[in-house]
């Protein structure tokens, strides 16, 4: 029986610009697919700014948190 090795394609993920920052950073949407055979990667700006300790990169998402407001940063 072959397995398939898992990938990251066909899935959308969100990252930080800078996950050290101290100051709000941009979320950016990621999507990976194939174009005959070539790997291709999409990269989009959300146009949201979050501090990156109220982020979960394992995740992609923002942590919930009831201290976190738009006045935070």
């Amino acid at each position: 029986m072959l397995r398939r090795k898992r990938t990251r394609m066909n899935q959308v993920r969100f990252n930080l610009d800078r996950k050290d920052s101290k100051t709000p950073v941009t979320i950016y949407l990621i999507f990976r697919y194939q174009y005959k055979g070539e790997n291709v990667k999409i990269q989009l700006s959300t146009q949201e700014r979050i501090l990156p300790k109220f982020f979960d990169t394992k995740k992609g998402r923002v942590k919930t948190n009831l201290q976190y407001s738009k006045s935070d940063y």
